[in-house]
């Protein structure tokens, strides 16, 4: 699979996470993301405090900033973007 969407950012320790769309055979250019304030939020949804929770089912939220309307859509294209 190759790169189609990339998202590059940084936390508080200056640690850097990427982000990345992949598609089988895509031979385009990579299309370099601008992330929010808050670029990827993990929410634990199992509504347990313990930490030790063998099983913790999580929701994650990616933020990014567009400047076009309609310009990542593939985002959204279900036929395309799947794990």
């Amino acid at each position: 699979m190759d790169t189609i969407y990339e998202l590059k950012f940084w936390d508080a320790a200056r640690c850097a996470w990427y982000i990345k769309f992949s598609v089988p055979s895509y031979a385009g250019e990579v299309e370099v993301l601008k992330g929010s304030g808050h670029p990827l939020k993990v929410e634990f949804t199992n509504g347990s405090d313990d930490f030790n929770d063998p099983w913790r089912p999580t929701q994650v939220k990616i933020e990014i900033q567009a400047g076009e309307n309609w310009k990542f859509t593939d985002l959204f294209d279900p036929n395309i973007m799947y794990c």
